[in-house]
């Protein structure tokens, strides 16, 4: 199991969370619908790379909430990284 980034891109502006990889696709696939199964961590992240956190009041301005496990629902519907490939959403259904 490794970890990797799924994002989304709102008004211009990216978001991002780590999530098992695994656990992911079979997310994305309809196998398992409990999101806090997936998520490696409870942050939300503008740059995971940089370890650069979403505030509150910019999750509630592109999200209308500030909760992490609906946001992360959301961030789910946009891509992940596999293996240090981007993969669209469509794709990862695919698999």
């Amino acid at each position: 199991m490794s970890n990797v980034e799924a994002k989304i891109r709102i008004s211009g502006k990216v978001f991002g969370i780590l999530v098992d990889s695994e656990r992911a696709i079979a997310y994305k696939e309809g196998k398992t619908t409990n999101i806090m199964e997936v998520l490696a961590s409870t942050e939300v992240f503008t740059d995971v790379k940089k370890g650069m956190r979403a505030g509150a009041a910019e999750l509630d301005n592109s999200f209308s909430t500030t909760d992490v496990y609906k946001i992360a629902e959301r961030i789910m519907s946009g891509e992940i990284q596999a293996a240090g490939v981007q993969v669209a959403a469509e794709e990862v259904l695919e698999m």
